[in-house]
């Protein structure tokens, strides 16, 4: 009767193997989705910076589109302004 056949030795623990192999893939995921929280906050902070950048830039150049123009006209009333002529 020893010839018998054995159940596998690892059976009783298979529940305790899926169990733990669950538990990792838990761990795994969660770490997984701390680090792609940590990059998208990133990534946000980063596209903030960008806009800000823009705006900067934008109102700089709208700026120096209004300096040029005052310059313009300014330089145009002093040609269209009638000079008196100097008697030597």
């Amino acid at each position: 009767m020893s010839n018998q056949k054995k159940p596998l030795q690892y059976t009783a623990y298979l529940g305790w193997i899926i169990a733990a192999i669950g538990a990792l893939a838990a761990l795994w995921m969660g770490r997984l989705y701390s680090t792609e929280q940590a990059q998208n906050t990133i990534l946000q902070q980063q596209q903030m910076l960008a806009d800000l950048t823009l705006k900067g830039l934008q109102n700089q150049l709208e700026a120096e589109r209004i300096l040029s123009k005052y310059q313009l006209e300014s330089v145009k009333r002093e040609l269209e302004t009638p000079h008196p002529k100097s008697i030597d």
